[in-house]
Protein backbone atom coordinates (compact mmCIF):
# COMPACT_ATOMS: atom_id res chain seq x y z
CA UNK A 1 0.00 0.00 0.00
CA UNK A 2 1.59 3.19 -1.37
CA UNK A 3 0.70 6.34 0.09
CA UNK A 4 3.62 8.85 -1.67
CA UNK A 5 5.84 10.60 -0.09
CA UNK A 6 3.62 13.36 1.22
CA UNK A 7 3.09 13.44 5.04
CA UNK A 8 -0.10 15.13 4.90
CA UNK A 9 -1.48 12.35 3.01
CA UNK A 10 -0.49 9.91 5.95
CA UNK A 11 -1.85 11.89 8.38
CA UNK A 12 -5.23 12.01 6.23
CA UNK A 13 -5.30 8.34 5.67
CA UNK A 14 -4.30 7.48 9.54
CA UNK A 15 -7.72 9.47 10.80
CA UNK A 16 -9.71 7.99 7.97
CA UNK A 17 -8.83 4.46 9.10
CA UNK A 18 -9.09 5.67 13.10
CA UNK A 19 -12.59 6.99 12.18
CA UNK A 20 -13.56 3.74 10.21
CA UNK A 21 -12.46 1.61 12.79
CA UNK A 22 -13.64 3.09 16.00
CA UNK A 23 -11.79 1.22 18.33
CA UNK A 24 -12.23 -1.93 16.55
CA UNK A 25 -9.46 -4.26 14.97
CA UNK A 26 -9.67 -3.89 11.47
CA UNK A 27 -8.63 -6.91 8.58
CA UNK A 28 -5.54 -6.09 6.85
CA UNK A 29 -7.33 -6.63 3.66
CA UNK A 30 -10.31 -3.76 4.52
CA UNK A 31 -7.48 -1.65 5.59
CA UNK A 32 -5.67 -1.73 2.37
CA UNK A 33 -9.09 -0.99 0.24
CA UNK A 34 -9.48 1.83 2.12
CA UNK A 35 -6.13 3.37 2.17
CA UNK A 36 -5.54 2.19 -1.49
CA UNK A 37 -2.99 4.61 -3.50
CA UNK A 38 -4.89 6.13 -6.03
CA UNK A 39 -3.88 7.41 -9.26
CA UNK A 40 -5.79 10.36 -9.14
CA UNK A 41 -4.38 11.50 -5.36
CA UNK A 42 -0.90 10.94 -6.45
CA UNK A 43 -1.12 13.10 -9.36
CA UNK A 44 -2.81 15.63 -6.99
CA UNK A 45 0.70 15.45 -4.53
CA UNK A 46 2.58 15.58 -8.04
CA UNK A 47 1.20 18.78 -9.16
CA UNK A 48 1.38 20.49 -5.68
CA UNK A 49 5.12 19.30 -5.73
CA UNK A 50 5.10 21.09 -9.03
CA UNK A 51 3.92 23.94 -7.87
CA UNK A 52 6.24 23.93 -4.71
CA UNK A 53 8.78 24.05 -7.11
CA UNK A 54 9.63 20.63 -5.07
CA UNK A 55 11.56 18.47 -7.86
CA UNK A 56 12.66 15.50 -6.10
CA UNK A 57 9.00 15.47 -4.34
CA UNK A 58 7.50 15.68 -7.87
CA UNK A 59 9.90 12.77 -8.98
CA UNK A 60 9.41 10.93 -5.99
CA UNK A 61 5.38 10.67 -6.89
CA UNK A 62 5.59 10.37 -10.77
CA UNK A 63 7.66 7.48 -9.75
CA UNK A 64 4.91 6.01 -7.45
CA UNK A 65 2.47 6.59 -10.57
CA UNK A 66 4.59 4.55 -13.01
CA UNK A 67 5.19 1.83 -10.42
CA UNK A 68 1.29 1.28 -9.73
CA UNK A 69 -0.45 -1.58 -10.99
CA UNK A 70 -2.86 -1.60 -13.66
CA UNK A 71 -3.01 0.32 -17.09
CA UNK A 72 0.58 0.88 -19.19
CA UNK A 73 2.91 3.68 -18.44
CA UNK A 74 2.34 5.84 -21.38
CA UNK A 75 -1.75 6.05 -20.51
CA UNK A 76 -0.12 7.16 -16.99
CA UNK A 77 2.28 9.44 -18.52
CA UNK A 78 -0.47 11.16 -20.49
CA UNK A 79 -2.45 11.15 -16.97
CA UNK A 80 0.38 13.31 -15.39
CA UNK A 81 0.15 15.69 -18.72
CA UNK A 82 -2.89 16.21 -18.92
CA UNK A 83 -3.35 17.12 -14.84
CA UNK A 84 0.02 18.94 -14.90
CA UNK A 85 -1.43 20.70 -18.18
CA UNK A 86 -4.45 22.02 -16.20
CA UNK A 87 -3.04 22.63 -13.16
CA UNK A 88 -0.46 24.85 -14.86
CA UNK A 89 -3.21 26.59 -16.53
CA UNK A 90 -4.99 27.23 -13.54
CA UNK A 91 -1.40 28.69 -11.85
CA UNK A 92 -1.82 31.27 -15.10
CA UNK A 93 -4.40 32.33 -14.38
CA UNK A 94 -4.32 33.25 -11.28
CA UNK A 95 -1.13 34.95 -12.15
CA UNK A 96 -2.87 36.99 -14.43
CA UNK A 97 -5.57 37.98 -11.81
CA UNK A 98 -3.02 38.85 -9.40
CA UNK A 99 -2.15 41.13 -11.53
CA UNK A 100 -5.00 42.39 -12.67
CA UNK A 101 -6.20 42.95 -9.29
CA UNK A 102 -2.76 43.98 -8.34
CA UNK A 103 -2.63 41.90 -5.66
CA UNK A 104 0.87 40.82 -4.33
CA UNK A 105 0.30 37.88 -1.64
CA UNK A 106 -1.51 34.99 -1.71
CA UNK A 107 -3.85 35.97 1.52
CA UNK A 108 -5.03 38.97 -0.79
CA UNK A 109 -5.88 36.47 -3.51
CA UNK A 110 -7.62 34.68 -1.18
CA UNK A 111 -9.79 37.05 0.25
CA UNK A 112 -10.73 38.49 -3.03
CA UNK A 113 -12.18 35.02 -4.10
CA UNK A 114 -14.32 35.13 -0.87
CA UNK A 115 -15.66 38.26 -1.64
CA UNK A 116 -16.02 37.38 -5.80
CA UNK A 117 -19.79 37.43 -6.60
CA UNK A 118 -21.46 35.56 -9.27
CA UNK A 119 -21.30 38.63 -11.81
CA UNK A 120 -17.58 38.58 -11.10
CA UNK A 121 -17.09 34.79 -11.74
CA UNK A 122 -19.11 35.29 -14.88
CA UNK A 123 -17.28 38.04 -16.58
CA UNK A 124 -13.70 36.04 -15.61
CA UNK A 125 -15.83 32.94 -17.55
CA UNK A 126 -16.26 34.82 -20.45
CA UNK A 127 -12.97 36.79 -20.86
CA UNK A 128 -11.41 33.23 -20.99
CA UNK A 129 -10.29 33.01 -17.13
CA UNK A 130 -13.01 29.98 -16.81
CA UNK A 131 -11.16 28.63 -13.29
CA UNK A 132 -13.09 31.36 -11.67
CA UNK A 133 -15.85 30.30 -13.37
CA UNK A 134 -16.50 27.42 -10.15
CA UNK A 135 -16.50 28.43 -6.44
CA UNK A 136 -12.60 28.10 -4.78
CA UNK A 137 -12.52 27.55 -1.48
CA UNK A 138 -10.38 30.78 -0.08
CA UNK A 139 -7.79 28.21 2.14
CA UNK A 140 -7.23 26.62 -1.80
CA UNK A 141 -6.92 29.67 -3.62
CA UNK A 142 -4.46 30.81 -0.92
CA UNK A 143 -2.51 27.51 -1.82
CA UNK A 144 -2.79 27.85 -5.55
CA UNK A 145 -2.17 31.60 -5.37
CA UNK A 146 1.01 30.49 -3.13
CA UNK A 147 1.91 28.86 -5.86
CA UNK A 148 1.17 30.28 -8.67
CA UNK A 149 3.80 33.12 -6.88
CA UNK A 150 6.54 30.63 -7.50
CA UNK A 151 6.72 31.16 -11.49
CA UNK A 152 6.73 33.79 -13.81
CA UNK A 153 3.76 34.68 -16.37
CA UNK A 154 6.31 33.80 -18.84
CA UNK A 155 7.58 30.47 -17.61
CA UNK A 156 3.77 29.21 -17.15
CA UNK A 157 2.97 30.23 -20.84
CA UNK A 158 6.04 27.67 -21.51
CA UNK A 159 5.58 24.81 -19.49
CA UNK A 160 1.98 24.66 -21.00
CA UNK A 161 3.25 25.04 -24.72
CA UNK A 162 5.80 22.73 -23.64
CA UNK A 163 3.28 20.30 -22.58
CA UNK A 164 0.86 21.14 -25.41
CA UNK A 165 3.78 19.92 -28.47
CA UNK A 166 4.60 17.27 -26.08
CA UNK A 167 0.98 15.83 -25.79
CA UNK A 168 0.39 16.29 -29.91
CA UNK A 169 3.31 14.06 -30.58
CA UNK A 170 1.96 11.51 -28.70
Amino acid sequence: MALGTETGRVDNELEKLSIFVAGRRIPLKAAQELVAAEGESIVWSLTSAVGDRKADTALAELNTLLGMPGGNDDSKIITFILALAGFLRQLLQIRILMRLRKLTRPEQFGDAIERMDDTAREEFADSGLSFFANKLHPYRAKILAKQALNYSELELQEAISWMRDLNLAS
